[in-house]
């Protein structure tokens, strides 16, 4: 599974650096848009589940088994998680602005331009919480478990 994930992973990076003409660097994290987190961590979700499916079929085993239950998608848990992560990183961004460590200026966009960076934003986050949840609580996590007996 892990080779898999990590050969899908090398071929997309390599195909994503061919077509952008620049090899990524740290400072790339300074510019990250929803279009580069979305394709990043929607790549690392596309290749651990299509890999996870693979070994669903060589298992006999549902899908779902493995964390992600298309029966339970965006129900109750979601939704408290979203508020509860909100409230956490406005706390967060709260105390930081009290102890002087960041102040607000102004706004840089208005009108739709600010609804259409949330959902973009918004979209762009579930992508990267499927994929990094995914990646390290699903498949390998279930195997692991189980193989353990717990």
């Amino acid at each position: 599974m892990a080779g898999l994930v990590a050969a899908a992973n090398l071929v997309a990076f390599l195909v994503i650096r061919f077509l952008l003409r620049h090899t990524p660097h740290a400072s790339m994290a300074s510019t990250l848009s929803p279009s580069v987190a979305a394709l990043s961590d929607g790549l690392l979700f596309l290749f651990t589940a299509v890999a996870a499916l693979i070994m669903s079929q060589i298992e006999h085993r549902g899908w779902g088994e493995y964390g992600l239950p298309a029966r339970f998608a965006f129900r109750r848990n979601f939704w408290l998680g979203t508020v509860l992560g909100f409230l956490t990183i406005s706390a967060t961004l709260g105390a930081i602005s009290v102890l002087h460590g960041f102040q607000l200026a102004g706004m840089a966009i208005h009108g739709e331009t600010i609804i259409l960076a949330t959902l973009a934003r918004a979209g762009a986050f579930v992508l990267v919480g499927l994929g990094e949840e995914f990646a390290f609580r699903g498949y390998l996590q279930y195997t692991l478990t189980t193989g353990l007996g717990l």
